[in-house]
């Protein structure tokens, strides 16, 4: 699988194990395969495709840097909110001590879903 650096992003290719929409959390699923996230604040990164994928696809995922992320503003979501990964793959606000988080929104979504950038940071703890 290949990596490769776009305007600040770090991103890896990775086969998709199953069909998995864009701007969606995807976790490993074996050793060069992912799937989507499909528990809470479980994640390796974020399709960063323009329409879903197929099961055996090579994609692209984001694992540093900025990326659009599908978003479920249940919450607000503001400039700077610190982002985690729901059981659906899709970003949310997290205010909960040492959550796993994925990263920072870096534009705010008011409500309903939508994409946001993120500004991703692998390994960061929510405080």
């Amino acid at each position: 699988m290949s990596q490769a650096t776009s305007a600040f992003t770090i991103i890896k290719t990775f086969v998709a194990s199953e069909a998995i929409s864009a701007g969606h959390f995807v976790e490993m699923d074996g050793v060069n395969s992912v799937c989507q996230s499909d528990t809470d604040h479980v994640f390796v990164g974020v399709y960063i495709g323009t329409q879903a994928c197929a099961t055996g696809d090579h994609i692209e995922v984001a694992l540093l840097g900025p990326c659009k992320v599908w978003c479920d503003a249940t919450a607000a979501i503001t400039r700077e909110a610190v982002i985690t990964a729901d059981s659906n793959g899709h970003g949310i606000v997290t205010t909960t001590d040492k959550d796993k988080a994925a990263g920072f929104a870096l534009e705010a979504l008011a409500s309903g879903a939508g994409y946001v950038e993120v500004l991703l940071v692998p390994h960061y703890t929510a405080a």
